[in-house]
């Protein structure tokens, strides 16, 4: 699996380090947005500013080590989910209003001045990052989080966009590398488009910045881009959205750290027909074909370029897999490309060509620019996979599961538990549940007493019969040796098409492995008591 690493980086080798919070956005000389990030090592707080478009990579209360994600790392906070009981957008507050308990910003004016979106359901009250809630529901990818920052940046990304009835037609412009065009970004795009209260809300968010620099720069606004200015959005949802989230809590106070999924979305197409300049209809023809031989790389590593200016203007670029926001729509409309040209497709007998790209990087992290893109830039661009998008009907599969750490989080104060969801590798049937959506894994990691545990839990939408594992390290393990053990043991189930392989759980040395059993007349209570039976 790909990786990427943050550069700079200027903390020590091999040691977990949290990401805490965000500052204000803000143009560095040259013109370029960037974000200030603000990493936490025990009681001290550094602060690290990155390119704007490197923030679909970024997660509040995320581990990162030597300045990359594992593929399955784990996140401070615990999973849960809300439904929002109308449309409210909320109250604006600043970070500095929230509980201490929740979050200390010790003192740093930046971090407390940031804004956050304030709702109460019920008796508890909720706050969403505004910069969460831009890119959980924009700023996906690296060329949409920097539309988000042009005037009329929405417009730049679409040629032509016609509705009638129930149909819409999409022609994408060139800004939109070849790679991210596919029925996810197609979907997620109309629904923008075709929401009058959603698009309003992405122009809102440059709106807001120039309005704020004009307020203090009436003369030239612009200069006040290099002060840094907290960025604001409303939440881009109607009544009766269910949000799933990971985030803390103290007692009635929530602070939603990462936005996992969003359901009850709405798009007002039944049908909607796409575009772009790179698609293009093959026709077989008769004649010699080209094999192209490229020296293929050893890893897949991508490292950021620290002195990078801007990105090469390029419409194929490399993508780096991450972690995406689930949208659930009430309806999925069907998607269909419609060709503007045809391209040849030599059907003979091959010759092979060899082809000059690859060998360049080989045994090496590749440099790569989360900078804007222009023509002229000097280092290669990377772009982010993390638009999944899915029909209602299909769901995550570990709810119950999650309603279990809950009940123990609530019965068993004294147990701090930190949680995660990520996919299983994929390439064999069992990475994907029957609905075609892909399955997932619960990694939640338990403390209590200086002992630590981790429970692996397999999504099972389907029913499918697989324990649930605990995980117990010896003293002094490292976090980078447990995550490569659950590494290595979810690619193993997913070899075994879904079971786990005894003989990889043996040659887990480092751990003591229980599994538990599920049991069709569990409830929430009886599980956890399972459970806790076996941590404390």
């Amino acid at each position: 699996m790909a990786t990427i690493k943050l550069r700079p980086w200027p903390f020590r080798s091999g040691e977990p380090i949290e990401l805490f919070w965000f500052g204000s956005l803000f143009q560095d000389h040259q013109g370029n947005w960037k974000i200030p990030v603000a990493f936490k090592i025990k009681n001290d707080i550094q602060i690290v500013n990155y390119p704007w478009g490197t923030l679909p990579l970024l997660r509040l209360g995320q581990q990162y080590v030597d300045g990359s994600i594992g593929p399955f790392s784990l996140k401070r906070g615990m999973v849960d989910s809300l439904t929002l009981t109308n449309s409210e957008e909320g109250d604006v507050c600043q970070g500095f209003d929230l509980p201490s308990q929740l979050i200390y910003f010790h003192k740093i004016r930046d971090l407390g001045t940031q804004k956050l979106r304030k709702f109460r359901i019920g008796k508890i009250t909720y706050y969403i990052p505004c910069i969460e809630i831009i890119r959980s529901f924009f700023a996906k990818t690296r060329t949409l989080a920097y539309s988000l920052l042009e005037p009329n940046g929405l417009e730049m990304l679409i040629n032509d966009f016609r509705e009638e009835d129930n149909k819409a037609e999409i022609d994408l412009s060139r800004r939109i590398p070849n790679n991210m065009v596919n029925e996810n970004l197609i979907t997620h795009l109309a629904w923008i488009l075709g929401n009058e209260n959603v698009r309003t809300v992405w122009n809102e968010i440059y709106n807001h910045i120039y309005q704020e620099a004009l307020a203090k720069s009436p003369i030239n606004p612009v200069i006040q881009f290099r002060n840094g200015i907290p960025i604001q959005a409303r939440l881009p949802v109607s009544s009766f959205s269910k949000i799933t989230y990971r985030g803390l809590k103290a007692q009635n106070h929530v602070l939603i750290l990462e936005i996992l999924g969003i359901a009850g979305l709405n798009i007002p197409y039944r049908r909607i027909m796409y575009s772009h300049s790179s698609l293009k209809q093959k026709v077989r023809i008769q004649g010699e074909k080209r094999l192209k031989l490229t020296q293929k790389r050893m890893n897949e590593d991508y490292v950021l370029e620290e002195n990078s200016r801007s990105a090469k203007e390029d419409v194929n670029q490399s993508t780096v897999e991450i972690s995406p926001t689930l949208l659930t729509y009430d309806r999925k409309p069907e998607v269909s490309v419609r060709f503007s040209e045809q391209q040849p497709i030599n059907t003979g007998n091959g010759y092979v060509v060899v082809s000059g790209k690859g060998g360049k990087y080989i045994g090496t992290a590749q440099k790569v620019s989360t900078q804007d893109s222009v023509y002229g830039g000097d280092t290669t661009p990377i772009e982010f996979g993390t638009i999944t998008t899915v029909p209602i009907q299909r769901g995550i599969g570990l709810e119950g599961f999650f309603r279990v750490i809950q009940y123990i989080q609530k019965m068993y104060p004294e147990i701090k538990i930190n949680a995660s969801v990520a996919y299983l590798p994929s390439g064999k049937r069992f990475s994907v549940c029957p609905d075609g959506t892909r399955r997932t894994c619960a990694i939640v990691q338990l403390n209590i007493s200086n002992h630590v545990r981790y429970l692996l839990e397999i999504a099972r939408p389907d029913g499918w019969s697989i324990s649930t594992l605990m995980l117990i390290p010896k003293p002094g393990l490292g976090v980078q040796i447990i995550e490569r053990y659950i590494s290595i043991l979810l690619e193993s189930v997913v070899e075994k098409g879904g079971h786990w392989d005894q003989d990889i759980l043996d040659k887990c040395r480092d751990l003591e492995i229980e599994r538990i059993r599920h049991y069709k007349n569990d409830t929430v209570e009886s599980w956890a008591v399972r459970l806790v039976g076996r941590i404390v």
